[in-house]
């Protein structure tokens, strides 16, 4: 009796093995958890709102800030590389106009004469403006005609003609100096006594 029970409980452990395997095998397999990156549902759904943009950087007009202006009568000395006849730097008049910031000198011991200045500037100046003409100071008589003749330059190049002025009348003038850090004032046809003037001449 006893070994007919042993029998019947070995036989009944067999098949619970056999059971267990089966459902082992044919269950899914085991889902291991995704290591990927949450997929943002915003850029999934066309419809969902989108974060603004940063705008994209624009270039920067960069303008040069011109100089401010500088009187040919307040240079000094040393931004000279000639002046023949000692320049005064003071108030003229020139057919009883005055004219605060005059450079002028006087011709002296000459007929027909040249005088020629040459002054440094920054190439950031582009126009030289102001009134040429002959100084009250110019005697009148037989002797002086009164007559002269006028050119500027910039950087050695002349212009198509000089300018002839007689007393007394002014000339004004606005001459392109651009890029220019050299300029020649040139007047000809000088005579003793007479004085041209470069009267509140300025570059800016």
């Amino acid at each position: 009796m006893a070994g007919a029970v042993t029998a019947v409980l070995a036989a009944v452990a067999a098949v619970a093995t056999i059971v267990s395997t089966f459902v082992t095998c044919s269950g899914d397999p085991p889902v291991e958890p995704s290591t990927a990156p949450p997929s943002s549902s915003a850029a999934s759904d066309p419809g969902s709102p989108k974060s603004p943009e940063s705008p994209s950087p624009t270039a920067t007009s960069v303008t040069d800030t011109p100089p401010k202006p500088l009187y040919l009568a307040d240079i000094p000395w040393e931004d000279f590389r000639e002046h023949s006849n000692f320049p005064e730097h003071s108030s003229v008049s020139i057919d009883g106009i005055d004219y605060p910031r005059g450079y002028w000198y006087r011709f002296t011991n000459c007929n027909g004469c040249t005088n020629v200045e040459e002054v440094r500037i920054e190439p950031a100046y582009r126009r030289f403006i102001g009134t040429f003409g002959l100084a009250d100071k110019t005697p009148q008589n037989d002797v002086i005609d009164g007559i002269v003749y006028f050119w500027i330059e910039a950087n050695y190049k002349p212009p198509s003609k000089p300018i002839r002025v007689k007393y007394p009348a002014a000339i004004n003038f606005d001459v392109d100096v651009t890029g220019a850090n050299l300029i020649k004032l040139v007047v000809s046809d000088g005579d003793n006594g007479e004085s041209p003037c470069w009267c509140n001449a300025y570059f800016e």
